[in-house]
């Protein structure tokens, strides 16, 4: 491939002029992987009902989790364009489409849950 060609297909991949070290993949990983270390809180679940309600952890775990896969689901579309990732557009297209349908399958109960929730407290009003 002539030089001209490769750096064009280049400059289209996301983040792909950046280090790899500060790329949009690695930043947007780094967050959900602390996001996920700062969910070793709900080990201490037991002591934190003496400040905030259960429904509200509850909540509160819920959400930071959907929010977790979400940010890791970004990542990994990320990686599809990304200078590592050279099998293709076609199987780009296709790992796109598994990966958005996992995801879905993935967080429509929790999301369910999250809202029935909130909707409860707004109609119990507390």
């Amino acid at each position: 491939m002539p030089a001209a060609e490769q750096n064009s297909e280049q400059s289209r991949l996301i983040g792909s002029n950046m280090p790899s070290r500060i790329s949009y993949m690695n930043l947007v990983g780094n967050l959900s992987a602390l996001i996920f270390v700062g969910g070793l809180g709900a080990l201490y679940s037991l002591k934190l009902k003496h400040y905030l309600a259960p429904i509200y952890t509850k909540l509160l775990h819920a959400s930071v989790g959907l929010l977790t896969i979400t940010l890791g689901t970004v990542t990994i579309i990320l990686a599809f364009y990304s200078e590592w990732f050279d099998f293709g557009e076609v199987l780009r297209y296709t790992n796109l489409v598994l990966v958005l349908i996992v995801m879905l399958f993935t967080i429509l109960r929790p999301t369910l849950k999250v809202y029935f929730r909130l909707m409860e407290r707004i109609e119990n009003g507390n």
